[in-house]
């Protein structure tokens, strides 16, 4: 039988120099809670790894869980090669083809066209868009294939009717929904959420069309809801 030595690099006599570049993606991440010892570290131990090789540009695609984004950062303002202009849904489909270990994702100010890509991350477990005024039923509607979503916050939606609801209503796994300030949707719409069975906390302050009866009908014995106080 022959066996081959992991090494990749070797010394400047020619002889094999022993490195980390094979270890498998669940050793490189004890690894790294080894050394960093604190959440605040990851992402610089990750980009500093991504520079090392392939393999280690793999793992810190596929070992960051939590990822928080917006147009604001300075970082995504690149555009790609041959692009007349910076594209946010370039990154945002980046993120969905490589990071396919996150959990956890931030989005600030997103579009419909993003939410496309959003939709694509299937493994989430915790979506923030907070502040995406932008976003429409038509970018709700991809929110509707995350099936594994137990927190979703959509306040300040803007553009979120009681159409958009009607995806929120097929989360069966959510457990926590703001829709704080979210102006255009009423009774109709939060009614549709009375079939989500482990929802226990609902917040739609700032939400003038929902009245207190309509939340008492679906708080009875199971939701924690933050009604509007305007």
């Amino acid at each position: 039988m022959e066996v081959v030595e992991p090494h990749s690099v070797v010394n400047q006599d020619g002889s094999p120099c022993p490195d980390w570049g094979h270890l498998p993606f669940d050793v490189l991440g004890a690894i790294d809670n080894a050394l960093n010892g604190r959440l605040s570290a990851t992402s610089s131990v990750i980009e500093a790894a991504r520079l090392v090789n392939r393999h280690w540009g793999r793992w810190g695609t596929e070992y960051a869980s939590v990822l928080r984004i917006s147009r604001e950062s300075t970082a995504w303002e690149r555009a790609p090669p041959g692009a007349t202009s910076p594209t946010w849904e370039f990154m945002l489909d980046a993120i969905a083809r490589k990071f396919v270990g996150v959990r956890s994702l931030t989005c600030v100010d997103i579009s419909d066209e993003g939410m496309a890509h959003v939709g694509k991350l299937t493994q989430l477990t915790r979506l923030d868009l907070d502040r995406s005024y932008d976003v429409t039923n038509a970018g709700v509607e991809h929110v509707g294939k995350l099936s594994r979503l137990t927190h979703l916050d959509l306040s300040l939606c803007h553009g979120l009717t009681d159409e958009g609801l009607g995806h929120v209503a097929r989360l069966t796994s959510l457990e926590w929904l703001a829709l704080g300030c979210c102006l255009s949707i009423t009774d109709r719409g939060v009614r549709l959420l009375g079939d989500l069975k482990h929802l226990r906390y609902l917040d739609v302050h700032g939400c003038c069309g929902v009245t207190q009866a309509c939340l008492n009908e679906l708080t009875e014995g199971r939701v924690a809801a933050e009604p509007d106080q305007s």
